[in-house]
């Protein structure tokens, strides 16, 4: 056994700015201790692995063999854990991500005190500001998250948020999208207060939240929609009901009740009440046969999607990223 090993020193990824240098340590192809350099491309990056995705991309060099490795500031102090890259050649085309080391943290504290992690929650429906919302709420910019519906008896309905609210920061950090929110909430625990900043009629509030446990479901529905977020998009069963309101051709298919910024089907120029009928030349009529089809592309691929947009027929590709180490 090794002996007189120095731990290293966890930084902060928060702290991180796009052009900040990094270095990246790891194994690949076999090549043990290679290092690389580079810089921090971009952070809060999306690439489709789940809802909270929040990555650190750099053009640091990253190979298959360097997941799990260590990403260093130029102070030596480890702020992410290399993850995945973007490839179509199965090499580093100068595009790698990260998990930011405070998200690692907090979640390796959890496993360490419960041996589980248990997301915390607020208890609202959200989505981004729009331009016609930002009009008609009176709002300078887009940033933020709208919350259109708060649920009864959440920690959100306590706290005296309502619906209509825009939430512009959780304690010191911003919210720019609605994507941003949930991964900050997350990073609490059952319990903790935390401040949420938020625009309502005109006027700036700060409200202090006790967060609750996010609720174990075990519909098998809603561990269907969470894998189905590996694509980026919230689906429903066409039904009877949305066939009218959408005046949509089609008798079956996948409606899509909400789109991730920056995931797959954003690329792919999904847009919300767009219906997914046929996938791979592959009729879907519900939401295990799209996983069906999805499941065994973890090295990446290709998804030619038919669907009814507004009564019109219309073809796009959802280009799924390749995941390191598969």
């Amino acid at each position: 056994k090794a002996k007189h090993l120095h731990a290293a020193k966890l930084g902060n990824s928060d702290a991180m700015r796009v052009g900040d240098w990094v270095i990246a340590i790891g194994n690949p192809f076999g090549l043990e201790q290679t290092v690389t350099a580079g810089i921090v491309s971009a952070r809060g990056r999306v690439i489709g692995s789940g809802p909270y995705d929040d990555y650190i991309q750099t053009d640091a060099a990253i190979n298959p063999g360097n997941s799990g490795g260590p990403l260093f500031n130029t102070k030596g102090e480890v702020v992410g854990i290399n993850a995945a890259i973007y490839t179509k050649s199965g090499g580093s085309n100068g595009i790698g991500f990260a998990i930011p080391i405070n998200l690692a943290h907090s979640v390796f504290e959890e496993l360490r005190k419960t041996g589980h992690v248990q997301r915390a929650r607020l208890g609202v429906m959200i989505r981004d500001v729009d331009e016609e919302t930002m009009q008609a709420l009176g709002l300078k910019n887009k940033h933020g998250a709208l919350v259109p519906q708060v649920q009864s008896g959440s920690a959100a309905e306590k706290a005296g948020i309502q619906a209509g609210d825009v939430i512009v920061g959780v304690d010191q950090a911003k919210i720019r999208s609605a994507h941003d929110l949930p991964i900050r909430i997350a990073r609490h625990h059952a319990g903790d207060k935390v401040m949420i900043h938020l625009i309502r009629d005109g006027h700036l509030l700060h409200i202090p939240v006790v967060v609750e446990a996010m609720k174990d479901t075990k519909s098998s529905n809603a561990a269907l929609q969470h894998k189905a977020m590996r694509l980026g998009m919230a689906l429903t069963v066409l039904n009877k009901e949305l066939r009218k309101k959408l005046e949509t051709r089609v008798d079956y298919g996948l409606v899509v009740k909400g789109v991730r910024r920056g995931s797959p089907a954003a690329h792919a120029g999904i847009e919300q009440g767009d219906v997914l009928y046929k996938v791979n030349g592959q009729p879907i009529r519900k939401i295990s046969d799209l996983l069906a089809i999805v499941k065994p592309m973890d090295t990446g691929g290709s998804l030619r999607v038919m669907m009814d947009r507004h009564g019109n027929q219309a073809f796009t590709v959802i280009r799924l990223p390749k995941k390191e180490g598969k």
